[in-house]
């Protein structure tokens, strides 16, 4: 292995077409979510109501609207939390149809990350990104994970991009409800080597450890059997999975690691005051 991955933990390195990848996502103490949980605020859909959404004339799906150009890469860093972030709120925004401007995730992980490089965990990164926010790429330099590392123009620039509120995730029947009605969500799976492979319905094989890797989750689909499968785009650009994106389940991706980590929904965006024309 590199000498670059020597002070990673061991479970968070795996291999992609012969490299070594990094995960990132740090373990939680599981707490009651200082965020709003979703059913409080928007309930939860019937699997008809759903399937009627997912049906329904016009609408385009997440590969459609998110394609390649959209998927991230993380490169050597443990920075999976911080891009799954990016991720979500890039896409709220274009849900919004408000004007697409590409975000430095290494800012945002910068801010939680403890000034090491190995990791950090979901909620500090719904703070960050609540509080801070995370500025255009143009001012990042890609694979800085350090406060001090971050441009002036990167720190006056990371208040225009915000989330507002996000919700907190806590069943399949809530993520899939949030991903209907268009709130892109963040949530934690544990990668091994399987989770480099798709089956032939383009579903990624079954893990479910704690948690050591974060994703930006933006569709879902119900297969033959009336199950929810959830899209998700990854962080290791398109030579992962399937053009960068596979399915999961809840039952065999997400259930141990909701038990260990918050999953999350982003409500919303907030205005560019530097760009946006509503």
């Amino acid at each position: 292995m590199s000498d670059e991955f020597d002070d990673v933990p061991e479970d968070q390195i795996f291999k992609l077409d012969g490299q070594a990848v990094r995960t990132g996502n740090l373990m939680e103490e599981r707490k009651p979510s200082l965020f709003t949980p979703f059913v409080s605020s928007e309930g939860v859909l019937s699997k008809d109501e759903i399937a009627k959404i997912l049906n329904a004339s016009g609408r385009t799906p997440a590969r459609e609207r998110f394609p390649s150009s959209w998927i991230k890469n993380q490169g050597r860093r443990g920075s999976c939390n911080a891009y799954a972030a990016a991720a979500a709120l890039e896409r709220a925004r274009e849900l919004r149809r408000l004007p697409r401007v590409e975000l430095g995730p290494e800012f945002l992980y910068a801010q939680i990350n403890g000034g090491r490089d190995r990791g950090s965990g979901l909620a500090n990164g719904m703070k960050a990104l609540r509080d801070i926010g995370c500025p255009p790429k143009e001012f990042v330099k890609y694979e800085s994970y350090l406060k001090k590392h971050q441009s002036p123009e990167a720190v006056a620039n990371a208040g225009r991009f915000k989330t507002l509120e996000p919700y907190a995730i806590n069943s399949e029947e809530e993520l899939a409800t949030a991903l209907a009605l268009g709130f892109p969500c963040v949530v934690a799976v544990h990668v091994t080597n399987n989770w480099m492979k798709l089956d032939g319905d383009g579903v990624v094989y079954p893990t479910n450890g704690v948690g050591n890797h974060a994703i930006c989750v933006d569709d879902v689909r119900i297969n033959s059997k009336g199950e929810y499968e959830f899209d998700h785009a990854g962080s290791w650009a398109t030579r992962y999975g399937d053009n960068g994106r596979g399915w999961t389940t809840w039952k065999r991706h997400y259930k141990t690691p909701s038990r260990y980590h918050q999953f999350y929904a982003i409500r919303s965006t907030t205005d560019d005051p530097d760009g946006d024309q509503l």
